[in-house]
């Protein structure tokens, strides 16, 4: 995968987020590739202190969710609106998916 399970880091040559560290984001993706090896990098990332705070998906992936679910990573899916309209890179986001609410505080902008 792109992302070091021990570090946090998007590693993948070229992606927009490389050498950007995960941990303590809300990560905002359109999907997971689906590896099987996902809930086990969380895990990892999880056990490390480097995994994101929270997911906030176009579309749900299963493995994504059943890593969501196992390291207790909230996860919201299936917005009202697309995610990436509503928030930027550096903007400050509040994840509540049991109640099903998403804030967004934009970054201050030059």
């Amino acid at each position: 995968g792109v992302v070091d399970a021990f570090t946090g880091m998007v590693r993948g040559v070229g992606h927009p987020l490389e050498w950007i560290s995960l941990g303590g984001r809300v990560l905002v993706i359109r999907s997971t590739k689906g590896s099987s090896g996902t809930p086990m990098v969380l895990n990892l990332a999880q056990l490390e202190g480097n995994a994101p705070v929270a997911f906030v998906n176009v579309e749900v992936d299963g493995l994504a969710a059943l890593g969501c679910i196992v390291n207790e990573i909230p996860m919201m899916t299936e917005l009202e609106r697309d995610p990436f309209e509503l928030i930027a890179t550096g903007d400050h986001v509040v994840v509540d998916a049991d109640e099903g609410v998403l804030r967004v505080t934009p970054r201050a902008r030059n």
